[in-house]
């Protein structure tokens, strides 16, 4: 997925939130969001953090139709911190839900994520 993300962190984790195009279907819109919790630490150092995220993860063509569909997932993450901006480097697995489009019935299944953001500190 190629997106925009905000982050925000706070003294309980590191919320963010994802809005851009899937790869492999290049249409349409998917958005997911997820929390991020430091294994040592703070959200304002370098580190290591698990995490878990729902949203759009998976973004598909079937039937001569792109879609998106819905799961939920868990990452773990590492990273770093300066003072004008936050570069995250992300794994993951995640399950998209069981879907049926133009009469394809597609199940339910796991997909690894490997993710890498920079976001810009503006506060």
């Amino acid at each position: 997925m190629i997106a925009v993300n905000g982050v925000v962190p706070t003294e309980k984790g590191q919320f963010y939130l994802r809005v851009g195009r899937f790869f492999n279907s290049n249409e349409g819109v998917g958005v997911n969001g997820g929390w991020r919790y430091p294994l040592k630490g703070s959200v304002t150092e370098n580190g290591y953090l698990a995490g878990v995220f729902a949203g759009h993860i998976i973004g598909e063509s079937l039937g001569g139709k792109i879609f998106n569909r819905l799961g939920a997932g868990a990452d773990f993450s590492y990273q770093w911190v300066n003072p004008h901006t936050i570069k995250v480097l992300s794994v993951g697995i995640g399950v998209g839900e069981e879907d049926r489009v133009n009469g394809f019935k597609q199940r339910a299944k796991p997909d690894a994520f490997f993710s890498y953001s920079v976001s810009l500190k503006v506060f």
